[in-house]
């Protein structure tokens, strides 16, 4: 069970990282720079998303597992694939730590499923 608390509570921070970053990506349309709407929505849509999946995550409910890694796996590949693209080599290293830390808390969780 100690595992399960910490896989939810690294899921959680990821998806609450989604949430900030929409809101920060917003920020920045809102200060006239061109950020297409379904990039926003995509963040703020599977951040939302991995925070209800995170909340219902438990023993037996192998569907919250596969939901957080739909939800947060390709958009987190899709910032690494960005942020490489542009040479934002900070950013990339903070989406594959986040990769990292998304595949520790499926692992770690897996077991309870």
């Amino acid at each position: 069970m100690r595992e399960l608390n910490i896989a939810r509570w690294i899921f959680l921070s990821i998806a609450a990282s989604y949430v900030i970053s929409a809101m920060m990506l917003a920020w920045v349309r809102y200060r006239g720079e061109t950020v297409p709407s379904w990039v926003i929505g995509g963040w703020l849509i599977t951040g939302l998303a991995s925070i209800a999946f995170a909340l219902n995550l438990g023993e037996k409910r192998a569907m919250m597992w596969w939901g957080l890694l739909l939800a947060l796996g390709p958009w987190m590949i899709y910032a690494l694939i960005g942020d490489t693209t542009e040479k934002h080599w900070f950013m990339a290293g903070l989406d594959l730590a986040g990769l990292i830390a998304i595949a520790r808390a499926l692992q770690i969780s897996w077991p309870m499923m």
